[in-house]
């Protein structure tokens, strides 16, 4: 903005006819000049101009008291955040003086980089026109400009909560507790979903990677790879209280259906079966490779185990952990969740990028194809559909479980991980190692 004035005039208390103005000369540079009032002469100075042909304009008045407020910046706020597909939301910018306080009276101007995705009024309200994905804001006032950078996310995406530590996890108590593993702080979070807040952490093992609850919902295991254990929470103190020590990383947890035992799988390649009033592990199984998604089936006592670069699944029983099927479906399968009625267990590929569909009472293996490859899968809250994550796509999938087809693509960003539905309030919550969980209608 060549040729706007770097300084402003703000006045204090002084004669009631007193004035000022600003006024253009002839020779193109701002001047201020009073006018002549009875009972003597006032003063005008004129300060020369200040680089880039911007002109500086300072004055005194002979009979009001009058101060100089030079502009030194440009503040916008928030400089880094998210809109709703076909949202707005308000900008906060102010022009500040040298002592960093905001000068009444004076604004900006706003232009938006992309005005297909974010379009930007005159006062900084920023509209989105409806397409995903991002634009800088840019508040100038002569010289100075201050960024914002706006994402428009999914609509889909109800809230984005951030969090730190790359989290990975989530699970939800038959109570409604929402637990959330986060990797690079060797923390649990314990998310109040109704108030879309945080309100504890556990303070658990290193890299802490798959949580599970108990029955009833007072404890909570969580396994602590590089600590090589499983942690013990109690539920309502939020504290690790013990530890069940693993022979390798370990990695997906899972209890039995009467609550004795807990199945852990780790990067020795075994599946372990732990007796929780021992802590010591009673029996293992030889895995063709380290799995990361186990499922204990809850009609009988049946687990399933994914051997993920073994490109199968093995079903085996839950009291003795001899195999009784296995499911050679190649690619890599990683995350896996039964259908509401147990009769149907889903498979996540990410090699192949698709979901298998097994039906359990005969075997046979069907296929939804998917856009790309998925990590994990979990259930929607109302059981009608599959919510499968694709990790490097920076995506979630929604799969109509009766028509086995996909019917809306949810585009995250990051990398989202391992879902959890509470269907109280019929959301989805969805880690996402970028540094976030998004809550997900």
């Amino acid at each position: 903005m060549a040729g706007a004035p770097l300084a402003a005039l703000t006045h204090r208390a002084g004669p009631a006819d007193a004035h000022c103005c600003l006024c253009a000369t002839k020779s193109g540079r701002d001047e201020a000049s009073l006018p002549h009032r009875p009972g003597g002469p006032m003063k005008a100075i004129l300060v020369s101009a200040i680089g880039f042909s911007v002109a500086a304009v300072a004055w005194a008045c002979t009979e009001t008291a009058t101060e100089i407020v030079i502009p030194t910046g440009v503040q916008l706020a928030p400089s880094d955040t998210t809109i709703p597909q076909r949202h707005s939301m308000q900008l906060v910018a102010s022009v500040v003086d040298t002592a960093g306080k905001p000068i009444s009276g004076v604004q900006p101007s706003f232009t938006s980089s992309d005005p297909l995705v974010l379009q930007v009024s005159a006062t900084g309200l920023v509209t989105s026109v409806g397409p995903l994905g991002a634009a800088t804001i840019t508040a100038k006032f002569a010289t100075f400009m201050a960024f914002a950078h706006v994402t428009v996310r999914d609509s889909n995406i109800v809230e984005r909560l951030p969090l730190s530590g790359r989290p990975f996890d989530a699970e939800i108590s038959p109570s409604g507790v929402i637990y959330v593993t986060r990797l690079d702080v060797g923390l649990v979070s314990r998310l109040n979903l109704a108030e879309r807040a945080f309100t504890a952490s556990v303070v658990v093992g290193s890299v802490p990677s798959r949580v599970t609850f108990n029955a009833s919902g007072s404890t909570a295991y969580v396994s602590n790879q590089f600590s090589q254990d499983v942690g013990i929470i109690n539920v309502s103190t939020n504290t690790q209280t013990d530890v069940i020590p693993t022979t390798g990383d370990p990695g997906p947890v899972a209890l039995s259906i009467d609550g004795a035992a807990l199945f852990v799988t780790t990067n020795a390649n075994r599946l372990y079966r732990f007796s929780l009033a021992s802590r010591a592990s009673t029996d293992s199984l030889g895995l063709p490779a380290t799995s990361h998604h186990l499922v204990v089936h809850p009609g009988g006592n049946l687990l399933y185990v994914a051997t993920r670069e073994g490109g199968s699944v093995l079903e085996a029983d839950a009291r003795t952990l001899a195999v009784t099927r296995t499911f050679t479906l190649g690619g890599r399968t990683n995350g896996m969740v039964l259908s509401p009625d147990h009769g149907t267990l889903y498979v996540a590929n990410d090699y192949l990028s698709l979901i298998h569909v097994i039906t359990l009472s005969t075997g046979s293996v069907g296929s939804i194809a998917l856009s790309g490859g998925p990590f994990a899968l979990g259930l929607g809250p109302d059981g009608t559909r599959v919510y499968a994550t694709l990790t490097f796509d920076g995506k979630v999938q929604v799969v109509d479980r009766a028509s086995r087809h996909v019917i809306q693509t949810i585009e995250t960003g990051g990398a989202p991980r391992l879902p959890v539905a509470d269907a109280a309030q019929g959301l989805v919550v969805v880690p996402n190692e970028a540094g976030w969980v998004d809550v997900l209608r």
